[in-house]
């Protein structure tokens, strides 16, 4: 009877995690970039091309775009500038623009995070209505072509992600490295300090991880048994002066991860002061205008 009890409460919580859509994703990687909180169209265009350089020099085999690469600024609940008009329309042209200069990377993935699901959020309370679902969102992923509601496909149309070479998956979504000892996942807990938000994602999944989110960089090991683990909170590549906060306390930056069989080693990139980095003796500079002019392809 006690066996039978602890079945059925580990189905229920399969369950529950099935119906939250929580789900995990093993890849197979070597040589991995990874950045978030690009917020297009407040990006920093010259922290952005920093990371683009490093790809085309570095070559890896994967990247990771983890979360909040558009900010869905129409869609927030936030009191918004009337003047910033047109905030859509620059975030879906810059979104398929930054897709499109990452086309040489063999693997890319993007991971949805809490901006990007402003829109599933939005097309939530827009479908109801008294005959069923609106027929404004009806007509909106007819004009997709998708024959459903399917808020994720929706997104995946919008942005040509099939087109670029990219998987798309949504938020509260995660990729499983090196044989699953390494979590990627966008972050939903944030602390007031540096590390304090990545000790608290380790000590909520239970395993290596590295988010984004909180738009610091910071980390926090340990070892448990001789086994050295840790998590890692990887910055972010948006613009420093953001109309809701004053003076953030941020930090621009992304991450390399190489892996070999269930071993893995994280290396966090720092962008320094005048828009430079340094990875051993390789030094790089930005040069903005060579990917976001306006008649850039």
């Amino acid at each position: 009877m006690e066996f039978s009890r602890q079945s059925n409460a580990r189905q229920r919580a399969r369950d529950a995690v099935a119906r939250r859509e929580i789900t995990g994703h093993p890849i197979r990687a070597q040589r991995i970039v990874v950045f978030g909180d690009v917020q297009l169209p407040w990006e920093d265009p010259c922290a952005l091309d920093l990371v683009l350089q490093f790809i085309a020099w570095w070559k890896p085999d994967t990247v990771v775009l983890n979360g909040d690469i558009t900010d869905c600024y129409a869609m927030s609940h936030f009191d918004k500038n009337p003047l910033n008009i047109g905030a859509t329309e620059q975030e879906i042209t810059k979104g398929k623009r930054l897709l499109g200069l990452l086309k040489s990377v063999p693997q890319k993935i993007w991971l949805g995070g809490n901006h990007e699901d402003r829109w599933r959020k939005i097309l939530w309370r827009e479908a109801g209505s008294k005959g069923g679902l609106s027929p404004v969102v009806i007509a909106l992923m007819h004009g997709l072509g998708i024959d459903r509601f399917d808020v994720d496909e929706s997104w995946r149309r919008i942005f040509g992600v099939k087109e670029a070479g990219f998987t798309y998956w949504p938020y509260r979504h995660y990729l499983e490295l090196a044989e699953a000892n390494l979590l990627i996942t966008h972050g939903f807990l944030v602390s007031m300090h540096s590390g304090y938000s990545a000790k608290r994602h380790y000590e909520r999944l239970g395993k290596s991880v590295l988010v984004n989110h909180t738009h610091r960089m910071g980390s926090f090991l340990i070892t448990q048994l001789w086994e050295p683990k840790g998590a890692w909170e990887n910055g972010c590549l948006c613009r420093l002066d953001p109309e809701y906060v004053q003076f953030p306390n941020w930090q621009q930056a992304f991450s390399t991860i190489t892996v070999s069989g269930n071993n893995f080693h994280v290396t966090q990139i720092p962008i320094l002061p005048g828009y430079r980095i340094q990875y051993q003796e390789h030094v790089l500079t930005a040069n903005p205008l060579r990917h976001w002019q306006e008649d850039a392809p």
